[in-house]
């Protein structure tokens, strides 16, 4: 049997049969001769997984669920409005940063209604990380009840801009193809008046 009889008769058989398996011959992976480059690959924008159809281009309104880009993105405005940059967070008492233990009491007692011994009265790199664990169970409707506690009380947790935090809020909403919006200080759905 020479080399290339092999590999039609017995190679890409198994290897039709591995596509199916994965399913990587039904995605919409642009198809090209081996060795050659089509120039719509190198136009087209997006990743490297979305250009080779492993990941679809563009996400599913998230309307009833909140997928982790966007839960995560939400966290990170949070963090780079209220939280200190501090080079050892873990050596620095909650109470020393005025601002930051106005915002870490009121999220605590108020919002997560949670026992104020251990993350009031602890460090900073403490506080962040129950805090942090705490954001993260929150199911998808809880992020947006605890982004409009935030923007309720804003002014009472921070001297920085509210209108800067609804701004980066509203612009990841709309990246991360989120249903909804800030709109006058509520979260509403994006189409509503």
């Amino acid at each position: 049997m020479s080399a290339s009889s092999f590999y039609n008769e017995v190679i890409m058989p198994k290897l039709k049969k591995i596509y199916e398996v994965l399913d990587i011959r039904k995605k919409k992976a642009p198809k090209s001769p081996v060795g050659k480059i089509e120039p719509s690959i190198i136009s087209e924008s997006g990743t490297f997984s979305q250009r080779i159809g492993i990941e679809e281009v563009e996400k599913e309104i998230q309307v009833r669920s909140m997928d982790r880009d966007l839960k995560n993105s939400l966290w990170n405005i949070t963090v780079a409005n209220f939280f200190p940059s501090v080079s050892n967070p873990y050596v620095i008492p909650v109470q020393e940063d005025k601002e930051f233990f106005s915002f870490i009491k009121k999220l605590w007692l108020e919002f997560f209604k949670s026992p104020s011994d251990y993350i009031l009265y602890g460090y900073v790199g403490n506080a962040i990380n129950e805090l942090r664990g705490a954001y993260m169970n929150l199911k998808w409707n809880e992020v947006y009840d605890f982004i409009e506690f935030i923007i309720k009380n804003y002014d009472s947790m921070t001297s920085k801009s509210k209108s800067d935090f609804i701004s980066s809020c509203n612009k990841i909403l709309e990246l991360e193809s989120s249903y909804y919006r800030i709109i006058n200080n509520k979260i509403v759905p994006k189409y509503y008046g």
